[in-house]
């Protein structure tokens, strides 16, 4: 089970929260499909990925609205939505 934030047991890059910003990181301010995002996101970090994990992630970043989700499509979140 993954850890949102890091703790003394558990380091940044392997919290959601660490994880996350790899993903934003990855992802730019451009679009792509999910399974393009997971592939660039493992080739830059693969020691922090396995799709699980990455799916996991998603889940977190659309929760706080930090990315979009149209269809297979993956975009940065609005930062003007309420």
């Amino acid at each position: 089970m993954r850890q949102v934030l890091p703790s003394k047991h558990t380091p940044l890059r392997r919290s959601l929260l660490g994880q996350g910003t790899l993903v934003l990181r990855v992802l730019a301010d451009s679009e792509m499909p999910v399974p393009m995002l997971y592939a660039l996101a493992r080739e830059a970090h693969p020691e922090d990925f396995d799709y699980p994990s990455f799916l996991l992630v998603l889940d977190f970043l659309f929760m706080i609205k930090a990315i979009d989700m149209v269809g297979t499509t993956i975009s940065r979140g609005n930062k003007y939505a309420s």
